[in-house]
Protein backbone atom coordinates (compact mmCIF):
# COMPACT_ATOMS: atom_id res chain seq x y z
CA UNK A 1 0.00 0.00 0.00
CA UNK A 2 2.67 2.02 0.67
CA UNK A 3 3.90 1.75 -2.72
CA UNK A 4 0.77 2.35 -4.40
CA UNK A 5 0.17 5.90 -2.26
CA UNK A 6 3.77 6.77 -3.41
CA UNK A 7 2.87 6.35 -6.55
CA UNK A 8 -0.07 8.10 -6.47
CA UNK A 9 1.19 11.18 -4.57
CA UNK A 10 4.06 10.91 -7.42
CA UNK A 11 1.14 10.84 -10.01
CA UNK A 12 -0.52 14.12 -7.91
CA UNK A 13 3.03 16.23 -8.00
CA UNK A 14 3.33 15.06 -12.19
CA UNK A 15 -0.85 16.08 -12.50
CA UNK A 16 0.11 19.81 -10.53
CA UNK A 17 3.27 20.63 -12.60
CA UNK A 18 0.50 19.26 -15.62
CA UNK A 19 -1.66 21.52 -14.22
CA UNK A 20 0.91 24.23 -13.57
CA UNK A 21 1.87 23.91 -17.61
CA UNK A 22 -1.48 24.01 -18.91
CA UNK A 23 -2.04 27.52 -16.79
CA UNK A 24 0.86 29.64 -17.77
CA UNK A 25 0.38 28.25 -21.58
CA UNK A 26 -3.23 29.50 -21.15
CA UNK A 27 -1.88 32.50 -19.88
CA UNK A 28 0.61 32.91 -22.63
CA UNK A 29 -1.88 32.10 -25.00
CA UNK A 30 -4.05 35.46 -23.54
CA UNK A 31 -1.08 37.29 -24.26
CA UNK A 32 -0.27 36.05 -27.69
CA UNK A 33 -3.76 36.68 -28.43
CA UNK A 34 -4.38 39.97 -26.95
CA UNK A 35 -0.74 41.08 -28.89
CA UNK A 36 -2.37 39.50 -32.41
CA UNK A 37 -5.82 41.46 -31.96
CA UNK A 38 -3.53 44.85 -31.19
CA UNK A 39 -1.26 44.05 -34.22
CA UNK A 40 -4.72 43.25 -36.30
CA UNK A 41 -5.92 46.56 -35.37
CA UNK A 42 -2.87 48.65 -36.38
CA UNK A 43 -2.91 46.58 -39.76
CA UNK A 44 -6.67 46.83 -40.29
CA UNK A 45 -5.62 50.73 -39.56
CA UNK A 46 -2.54 50.92 -42.16
CA UNK A 47 -4.56 49.03 -44.69
CA UNK A 48 -7.27 51.57 -44.60
CA UNK A 49 -4.30 54.12 -44.60
CA UNK A 50 -3.02 52.43 -47.82
CA UNK A 51 -6.36 52.20 -49.33
CA UNK A 52 -7.11 56.35 -48.51
CA UNK A 53 -3.70 57.02 -50.10
CA UNK A 54 -4.70 54.86 -53.04
CA UNK A 55 -8.15 56.62 -53.80
CA UNK A 56 -6.30 60.20 -53.23
CA UNK A 57 -3.46 58.76 -55.91
CA UNK A 58 -6.16 57.80 -58.31
CA UNK A 59 -7.54 61.43 -57.99
CA UNK A 60 -4.99 62.72 -58.63
CA UNK A 61 -3.93 61.15 -61.62
CA UNK A 62 -7.58 61.25 -62.87
CA UNK A 63 -6.89 64.81 -62.11
CA UNK A 64 -3.75 65.18 -64.11
CA UNK A 65 -5.26 63.47 -67.32
CA UNK A 66 -8.22 66.08 -66.92
CA UNK A 67 -5.78 68.90 -66.63
CA UNK A 68 -3.85 67.73 -69.72
CA UNK A 69 -7.30 67.00 -71.76
CA UNK A 70 -7.94 70.69 -70.96
CA UNK A 71 -4.46 71.91 -71.75
CA UNK A 72 -5.35 69.84 -75.18
CA UNK A 73 -8.40 71.15 -75.65
CA UNK A 74 -7.23 74.74 -75.12
CA UNK A 75 -4.82 74.57 -77.55
CA UNK A 76 -6.87 73.16 -80.16
CA UNK A 77 -9.86 76.20 -79.50
CA UNK A 78 -6.62 78.62 -79.43
CA UNK A 79 -5.39 77.63 -82.98
CA UNK A 80 -8.79 77.54 -84.14
CA UNK A 81 -9.31 80.73 -83.38
CA UNK A 82 -5.96 81.70 -84.35
CA UNK A 83 -6.51 80.19 -87.72
CA UNK A 84 -9.48 82.45 -88.05
CA UNK A 85 -8.04 85.56 -87.20
CA UNK A 86 -4.69 85.45 -89.31
CA UNK A 87 -7.35 84.02 -92.69
CA UNK A 88 -9.51 86.94 -91.62
CA UNK A 89 -6.86 89.47 -90.70
CA UNK A 90 -5.19 89.13 -94.22
CA UNK A 91 -1.68 89.43 -92.67
CA UNK A 92 -0.66 85.86 -93.83
CA UNK A 93 0.84 85.86 -97.14
CA UNK A 94 0.28 82.04 -98.24
CA UNK A 95 1.97 82.00 -101.73
CA UNK A 96 4.70 84.07 -100.14
CA UNK A 97 4.74 81.11 -97.54
CA UNK A 98 4.52 78.38 -99.50
CA UNK A 99 7.29 79.73 -102.00
CA UNK A 100 9.60 80.37 -99.27
CA UNK A 101 8.70 77.45 -97.38
CA UNK A 102 8.41 74.44 -99.90
CA UNK A 103 8.71 71.71 -97.21
CA UNK A 104 5.92 73.50 -96.31
CA UNK A 105 4.20 72.76 -99.79
CA UNK A 106 5.11 69.04 -100.00
CA UNK A 107 3.75 68.19 -96.68
CA UNK A 108 0.40 68.93 -97.87
CA UNK A 109 -0.38 71.13 -94.19
CA UNK A 110 -2.33 74.24 -94.66
CA UNK A 111 0.27 76.51 -94.16
CA UNK A 112 -1.43 78.96 -91.47
CA UNK A 113 -1.88 76.01 -89.01
CA UNK A 114 1.78 74.83 -89.87
CA UNK A 115 3.24 78.55 -88.86
CA UNK A 116 0.54 78.24 -85.58
CA UNK A 117 1.84 74.94 -84.64
CA UNK A 118 5.80 74.96 -86.28
CA UNK A 119 6.89 77.82 -88.30
CA UNK A 120 6.51 80.86 -85.49
CA UNK A 121 8.89 78.59 -83.07
CA UNK A 122 11.13 78.10 -85.88
CA UNK A 123 11.60 81.54 -87.03
CA UNK A 124 9.54 81.34 -90.56
CA UNK A 125 7.91 84.42 -91.77
CA UNK A 126 4.13 84.32 -92.46
CA UNK A 127 4.51 87.38 -95.39
CA UNK A 128 7.27 89.85 -96.05
CA UNK A 129 6.18 92.46 -94.39
CA UNK A 130 6.33 90.54 -91.09
CA UNK A 131 9.32 89.34 -89.05
CA UNK A 132 8.32 86.92 -86.70
CA UNK A 133 12.05 87.40 -84.82
CA UNK A 134 12.07 90.62 -85.43
CA UNK A 135 8.63 91.11 -83.69
CA UNK A 136 9.13 88.24 -80.50
CA UNK A 137 12.69 90.37 -79.86
CA UNK A 138 10.91 93.47 -79.56
CA UNK A 139 7.61 91.80 -77.99
CA UNK A 140 9.03 89.55 -75.23
CA UNK A 141 5.81 88.70 -73.69
CA UNK A 142 4.75 86.70 -76.82
CA UNK A 143 7.04 84.20 -75.65
CA UNK A 144 6.52 84.33 -71.53
CA UNK A 145 2.88 83.71 -72.68
CA UNK A 146 3.07 82.05 -75.54
CA UNK A 147 1.17 83.80 -78.00
CA UNK A 148 1.63 83.12 -81.86
CA UNK A 149 3.62 86.73 -82.41
CA UNK A 150 1.40 86.90 -85.48
CA UNK A 151 -1.81 86.53 -83.42
CA UNK A 152 -0.30 89.15 -81.04
CA UNK A 153 0.55 91.36 -83.75
CA UNK A 154 -3.05 91.78 -85.69
CA UNK A 155 -4.77 91.24 -81.63
CA UNK A 156 -2.57 94.88 -80.92
CA UNK A 157 -3.46 96.70 -83.93
CA UNK A 158 -7.26 96.01 -83.41
CA UNK A 159 -6.91 97.85 -79.95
Amino acid sequence: MKILNKQVDRLKDKNNKIESVIKDLSLENKKNMLITNEINTKLNKKDKQIDFLHNRIKTVEKLILLNSSRKKLKKIVMQYHWSKLIKQSGEFDITYYLDKHPDVKKSNIDPIKHYILYGADEGRNPSSQFSTVDYMINNPDTIKKGINPLVHYILSRNY
